[in-house]
């Protein structure tokens, strides 16, 4: 991932609305469902599964639902990652440094182990990437 793919996922997780961004995955019911829903142009209150597919470039239904699982797998709202990604991106200053950080322990120390899991995640996960950054 680069430091421009890295910006852009920012950005495009922070155009969720705000009640979106600060879902408590843990207590609604099939969450990644009503996100996928979401982003496919729908209301996140229905559940039903319609990801809309990009012709071309990043895919970002499919690549913010990728990171939907993952907020829901440790039950922390998107407004929480993004915020971690932010400070992650001014304390390391890019993805580079963000990687020496979480293999060095310091993105745990300063964040938690949670954070660190996710970010390693959000940075790493074939799947992730293949939804975001893959045009």
């Amino acid at each position: 991932m680069t430091d421009a793919d890295f910006n852009a996922l920012v950005s495009r997780l922070e155009q969720l609305p705000e009640s979106v961004q600060q879902a408590n995955p843990k207590t609604i019911p099939n969450y990644t469902g009503k996100l996928d829903n979401f982003l496919a142009g729908g209301s996140f209150s229905d559940a039903r599964m319609n990801r809309a597919i990009s012709p071309l470039g990043t895919n970002w239904p499919n690549c913010i639902f990728q990171i939907g699982l993952l907020v829901a797998q440790y039950g922390i709202p998107v407004a929480k990652v993004v915020g971690w990604l932010k400070e992650a991106k001014a304390i390391w200053g890019g993805v580079t440094g963000i990687w020496k950080a979480i293999r060095s322990g310091w993105v745990a120390a300063k964040f938690g182990s949670q954070a660190g899991n996710i970010l390693s995640a959000i940075l790493g996960t074939d799947g992730v990437y293949r939804a975001c950054f893959n045009s």
